[in-house]
């Protein structure tokens, strides 16, 4: 991560004038409109916008989460604009970034992304999905071997895929290689959309494609269809277990998967570690020196269990175990308890 504009103030709050907090913050309110221009510092790509606050507790104190500061605040995080379009600057040029904000939320306004042709949006979780090099890798290295092996209990005219996956990957290219008919569950519209354009560049008919969008589907959707292969993927964003797809997963295998088909994969195992990292005690626990009395003991106890879209390898952290095995197979979770011996004070 390089930082390559300089830092300059978009938005001003006095917590000490009620008018301005509501004017502001409140939901109610008018919408307000601001133009910054941040000058380049070097000749540079940009490729995301980054927004921080600082906090003035009084006229001489301040805290920041500026993350260019040694002493930056770990409480909040800072804002990421996702819908930044990246461009290419020489040192001294000046961007010009407008903004919306309506009940305190900010929003990046990018007229050229309004005006792309595509006029749409996908989620969050496909774009990760497909920036996965190696999760999409190991799925399309498995195609050539499950056609040789569906190949031998039915003709890849005949072959019909479920393919639960957030991008049908597997399922596009079944298609490419001959089979009847693919049924995939995109989590909205605008992931839909994508995948018929790629559908359509691919030159893959529609009619081959049945999509079930959403949770807007039931059991009867299926009739008597029948699959000889189901490819899923019940971890959400979060990586934690989508209960609905781990249930249609199931559903499908017991009622809609022929004899000797494939559900795939066909083992998700779950792993842990014990690890000693300060970003998650952080988030997680309060220490009695920190705030100068006792309070650690009474808080801890309701200490998150669980954080979300954390990714431990951009993290500092010490090990203090092998990984251990947590759950053997995620489609039939229970409550257990593990051991998990440790290596290091």
């Amino acid at each position: 991560l390089k930082y390559v504009t300089e830092a300059v103030p978009l938005l001003k709050i006095d917590f000490n004038d009620g008018f301005d907090i509501s004017d502001k913050l409140d939901p109610k309110t008018e919408q307000f409109d601001y133009t910054i221009d941040i000058k380049v510092t070097e000749d540079c790509e940009v490729t995301n916008l980054i927004g921080f606050f600082n906090l003035f507790l009084t006229d001489d104190v301040m805290v920041t989460t500026d993350p260019r500061s040694q002493d930056r605040i770990e409480a909040w995080h800072q804002a990421i604009f996702y819908d930044f379009l990246p461009g290419k600057y020489t040192k001294g040029e000046v961007l010009q970034k407008s903004f919306s904000s309506y009940g305190g939320v900010l929003e990046l306004i990018e007229p050229d992304l309004v005006k792309s042709r595509f006029g749409y949006r996908i989620s969050r979780a496909m774009l990760t999905f497909l920036n996965d090099q190696q999760y999409t890798k190991g799925i399309t290295n498995s195609v050539p071997i499950i056609s040789l092996y569906v190949g031998q209990i039915v003709d890849i005219s005949d072959t019909e895929i479920v393919d639960l996956c957030t991008f049908p990957i597997f399922g596009l290219k079944m298609l490419k290689r001959g089979a009847k008919l693919l049924t995939c569950n995109p989590s909205n519209s605008d992931d839909q959309t994508f995948i018929e354009i790629i559908l359509k560049m691919n030159n893959i008919p529609l009619d081959k494609v049945k999509i079930l969008l959403g949770d807007r589907w039931t059991n009867t959707d299926f009739k008597d269809n029948m699959y000889h292969v189901i490819f899923n993927n019940i971890f959400d964003l979060n990586s934690d277990i989508d209960v609905q797809k781990r249930r249609l997963a199931l559903y499908l295998q017991h009622a809609h998967l022929v004899d000797d088909g494939l559900l795939l994969p066909h083992k998700m195992t779950i792993m842990g570690q014990l690890v000693n990292c300060k970003r998650l005690d952080v988030q997680n626990r309060v220490y009695d020196e920190n705030v100068g009395y006792k309070i650690a003991a009474h808080v801890n106890r309701y200490q998150v269990s669980q954080v979300s879209n954390l990714n431990l390898t951009l993290l500092d952290y010490e090990a203090l175990s092998d990984t251990i095995v947590i759950s053997p197979d995620c489609y039939r979770v229970k409550s257990d308890v593990m051991k998990a011996p440790v290596t290091n004070d």
